[in-house]
Order: C-alpha cells, then sequence, then structure tokens
C-alpha cells in the first residue's frame, strides 16, 4: 500500500509543538520565567523603598510584577511558536509542500521524498500518537511520521493506522483533546 502526502508548514509546526509541549525541560523554563522574573520585580521595588523611600518605583515594579506574572503563558506559548515557525522553514525547506510518500509492505515502511529514501522495520516504531488533526508514528531510529488526517482519505488512513497497529501490537495514544498552551 502507497500513499502520497504532502507536509505544510502547519504539520511540521503541529508535531514540534506536540514535543514541545512533552519536554519536560521546557515545562520547567517556562514555569520558571513565569514566577522568577515577578519576584524579582517585587524584591527590587521593595530594595527601591528600603534603600531610597521611592514609593512611585516600588509601584511600577509591582505593577511590571503583575503584568508580566499575567500576560507571560499568552507571550511565550506565542514566541515559541513563531520560533519554532522559523526554524521549520529554515530546516525543513526542502520538504516543505513537497509530494512525498509512504508504503507499507509486510516487512518494512518505506519513506520517499523527493531527494532520500529511508526503510524502516515495523519493530522500529515506539509509539502511535492520535492527534485531532494529525496521526504522529513515533520512531525509534528518527523522529516521527506525520499523517495529516485531513490530507489523507479516511479509509486509507485506516487501513494504513490498522496495518500499522497489526504489525507492532501496539495502541494508539489518543490526544485528540491535546492542544498548544
Amino acid at each position: 500500500m502507497t500513499i502520497k502526502i504532502t507536509l505544510d508548514v502547519n504539520d511540521y509546526l503541529t508535531y514540534h509543538l506536540y514535543l514541545a509541549s512533552k519536554s519536560d525541560s521546557l515545562k520547567k523554563r517556562r514555569l520558571i520565567h513565569w514566577f522568577i522574573i515577578p519576584i524579582v520585580y517585587v524584591i527590587a521595588g521593595y530594595a527601591f523603598v528600603y534603600l531610597n523611600g521611592a514609593e512611585m518605583i516600588k509601584t511600577i515594579f509591582l505593577a511590571t510584577a503583575l503584568i508580566w506574572f499575567l500576560i507571560y503563558p499568552f507571550y511565550s506559548k506565542w514566541a515559541i511558536r513563531r520560533f519554532l515557525t522559523r526554524q521549520i522553514i529554515k530546516r525543513y525547506e526542502n520538504l516543505i509542500d513537497k509530494e512525498g510518500s509512504l508504503k507499507l509492505d509486510d516487512k518494512k515502511i518505506t519513506v520517499k521524498s523527493h531527494d532520500a529514501s529511508m526503510d524502516f522495520d515495523y519493530k522500529d516504531i515506539k509509539d502511535i500518537i492520535e492527534l485531532s488533526n494529525h496521526f504522529l508514528i513515533d520512531l525509534k531510529v528518527a523522529s516521527s511520521l506525520i499523517l495529516p488526517k485531513h490530507k489523507i482519505p479516511d479509509e486509507i488512513l485506516a487501513k494504513v493506522i490498522d496495518k500499522i497497529i497489526d504489525k507492532t501490537g501496539l495502541t494508539p495514544k489518543i490526544q485528540t483533546l491535546w492542544g498548544w498552551k
């Protein structure tokens, strides 16, 4: 069974945002930035009052801390999305909007792009992840295969996923409520 797929920036972005949302180090870094910077502003504001008696500067620092605390989750969500989009455009410029193919045999999976080809055994599949608009086939030897639901007919996609499930014995992880936060 062979299917043709063309991935765009949003397909790659969904995959990378999903990875980022599962990264413990990124979660920790975002949490630290969310809390540490307002704490520094509060301490600095009170230090100005203690050292100089500058009530106005304290108020400005406290307001800045509050604004940071309220706005940072939205800002970091936007900034990471923007950063990843730029990186994807640079890194995948030869793959974006280029037709590739996915061929499933009884023994292996062959992925072809316009300039490369890779073969994977079914035993190289680590996970099958179902998002609301994509299936991600996580591989042990490479990153993942991205299968956009809106670009592959439902009956063909169901056959591909069923074949992978039959060959690997894996149960898909249903993450259809996942969204970038």
